[in-house]
């Protein structure tokens, strides 16, 4: 089909080798060649090798080549590799060039800049120009970074590394007693 509108219904899969403003619903995949404006629901992926608006859902893999508004909701992974103006949501890991909005997954979320947030265990960005990382681990390039040296009178000596972003980041310490106890 070319420069598709309307609803496309498949037990297996879908394709428009142009734009389309459409509804598409398959059980296994759905692709779209151009630009899509409107939904597609899979079973397994999605793959809209322009821009987007609109909606994205599968069990497994989300892909727009371009810029993405809206949201994407997958079982394991979204890619968009434009900017992202809504929500993306995985079972595993998010990807995108720049975030506006948020990114939410339960291991790992991948942007160049981010305003608004990331939530997962793992988090990697370039730049938060707004927002905060939550997560396990939150690294921001032009972030806070900072490492700390301390000790106390009983002797304890301890490193810490904070990372993250300014607002809310992370924190890991190390502690070591380098002084023998004695046997008393």
């Amino acid at each position: 089909h070319q420069n598709t509108e309307g609803i496309m219904l498949a037990g297996f899969s879908n394709q428009s080798m142009q734009s389309a403003k459409v509804m598409q619903a398959a059980g296994f995949s759905n692709q779209i060649i151009g630009s899509c404006q409107g939904a597609q629901f899979a079973g397994f992926s999605n793959f809209c090798k322009d821009s987007l608006t609109g909606v994205q859902a599968s069990g497994y893999l989300n892909y727009t080549g371009k810029a993405m508004t809206g949201a994407q909701v997958a079982g394991y992974v979204n890619i968009a590799l434009g900017e992202v103006r809504g929500v993306q949501v995985a079972g595993f890991a998010n990807v995108a060039k720049d975030v506006k909005g948020s990114q939410v997954s339960g291991f790992l979320n991948v942007a160049k800049t981010v305003s608004g947030s990331q939530v997962s265990f793992i988090n990697l960005a370039d730049t938060f120009e707004q927002g905060v990382p939550i997560g396990f681990f939150s690294f921001v390039k032009q972030g806070y970074h900072t490492f700390s040296l301390g000790g106390s009178e009983l002797g304890w000596a301890e490193l810490q590394f904070r990372t993250g972003a300014e607002k809310f980041h992370n924190i890991f310490a190390v502690a070591i007693n380098p002084i023998p106890k004695s046997s008393g």
